[in-house]
């Protein structure tokens, strides 16, 4: 709770009751991951007190890695991007594969209320047949 990083988030999700998630950070144990905090409440005499948080740490990409793979088997380079935390607006970036020729973005916000954005394109970038353009 006191951390300069963890503690603020922590608070949040004590304040609004709400699950939050962290990430991506740098995990010690190596890689990228994502941490999710969910505060526990029990009632004591009627009222709700915070007992302490349920933490799942998800390392990335081993979390999403199937995705990318039919992703990757469909043809498209793509990025996915998450909202650090519902304390900061900016994104960060989870993975990549590929460059991206004008991609076409997906946002999407989680259960948890953490919000992603998915960016796509054809890896050989986005291709026209001429002729078709001609006939019609």
């Amino acid at each position: 709770m006191t951390d300069p990083i963890r503690g603020p988030l922590c608070r949040y999700g004590i304040s609004h009751q709400v699950t939050v998630t962290q990430g991506p950070i740098a995990l010690k144990q190596g890689g990228k991951g994502l941490v999710i905090r969910t505060p526990i409440f029990i009632k004591k005499k009627g009222k709700k007190q915070f007992w302490g948080f349920a933490v799942i740490v998800m390392k990335i990409p081993q979390t999403v890695s199937s995705t990318a793979a039919n992703l990757k088997s469909a043809g498209y380079s793509y990025e996915l991007e998450k909202q650090v935390s519902p304390l900061n607006t900016s994104y960060k970036q989870v993975m990549q594969k590929g460059g991206l020729h004008e991609p076409i973005t997906y946002s999407f916000t989680t259960a948890d209320n953490s919000k992603w954005l998915l960016k796509l394109a054809p890896a050989k970038g986005w291709r026209h047949n001429k002729w078709n353009w001609f006939m019609g």
